[in-house]
């Protein structure tokens, strides 16, 4: 089954992040010691938010539609900018996964989109940390029908994930998440509570409001670092473009208060921007001399440490 576009959905915004060219993102440290998912856990408890204006919604419906009983290899086919929570006050009953946004080792969950420029956030409100263990996939092609999920026949354009969850999330060894460098993608994980209206509308505002639109349109959190995390980011999985070859994400965002890449861990992106409430530890820096250009963070590991330092030039 499929859905129809609306014809008068307003033309598309990408959900703009300014580009900060850097090496790898984040610091190394020992991950949180935490249950894995069983292997087919999917993520539970969900329910769509909000829509921007004019979205068709998704493949399953739009605002107050449940998502629930999802087993691996289904996905979501979504239109414009849409949020889903995952857990928290009012969630649904799930009889099959646990309330949350987690993805046991042998799951795979996929989101597709029928247009240009869309973008999905996933607020984690379980009040555990995001645990994803398998692969979570933004495709430019079809997204298969695997009961209860629907499927989406029509998407043809690969679209923005974004993960938020106040207490942290985890990739883990084995984790694919994949975003093609295409139609100006991107990937988030965020660790900060996004589960409020002006977050959530700010998310979906960015896709075209009229009066009487969100608040604080366009000053997103997102765009401009305006992210009060408390949760930590470990990621020991691989973040690119592709699940086959080792190519580039276009746009990467991870921020938290800390953030660690492990040793098995792989951040790939053209574009990357890196955010830690508490980052790494590293030796002044002079000062900078009047005619200096902007600096470039370049995160790299000494073996007298086995920390990440940063040298800015």
């Amino acid at each position: 089954m499929s859905f129809a576009k609306n014809k008068n959905h307003a033309k598309s915004k990408k959900f703009s992040m300014q580009p900060v060219a850097a090496a790898v993102l984040a610091a190394l440290s020992a991950a949180p010691t935490l249950a894995a998912p069983t292997p087919n856990q999917m993520p539970g408890a969900g329910v769509i938010v909000a829509t921007s204006l004019g979205s068709a919604g998704t493949s399953q419906g739009g605002v107050g539609t449940l998502l629930t009983g999802l087993v691996s290899g289904g996905g979501i086919g979504i239109d414009g900018k849409i949020v889903i929570r995952w857990g928290g006050a009012g969630a649904p009953v799930d009889p099959v996964n646990p309330v949350g946004f987690n993805l046991g080792s042998a799951a795979t969950f996929t989101f597709g989109s029928i247009s240009a420029g869309s973008a999905v956030l996933n607020i984690d409100a379980s009040g555990n940390p995001s645990q994803i263990y398998g692969n979570l996939i933004s495709t430019a092609g079809p997204v298969a029908a695997m009961a209860p999920l629907l499927g989406c026949a029509a998407c043809a354009f690969a679209p923005s994930i974004y993960v938020s969850n106040a207490n942290g999330i985890v990739v883990g060894a084995g984790a694919r998440i994949v975003v093609p460098p295409t139609n100006q993608t991107a990937l988030g994980l965020i660790g900060a509570n996004l589960d409020n209206a002006q977050s959530i509308n700010e998310f979906v505002a960015n896709n075209g409001w009229a009066v009487p639109g969100a608040p604080a349109l366009g000053t997103s959190y997102i765009e401009f670092d305006k992210i009060s995390a408390t949760g930590n980011i470990s990621i020991a999985g691989s973040i690119n473009g592709d699940l086959v070859t080792n190519t580039p994400a276009r746009t990467v965002l991870i921020a938290g208060n800390n953030v660690d890449v492990l040793n098995t861990g792989n951040v790939f992106a053209t574009n990357a921007r890196y955010r830690a409430v508490t980052p790494p530890k590293r030796p002044p820096s002079p000062p900078p001399s009047p005619l200096s250009t902007p600096s470039v963070v370049m995160l790299s590991r000494t073996a007298a440490t086995s920390r990440w330092t940063r040298s800015e030039w």
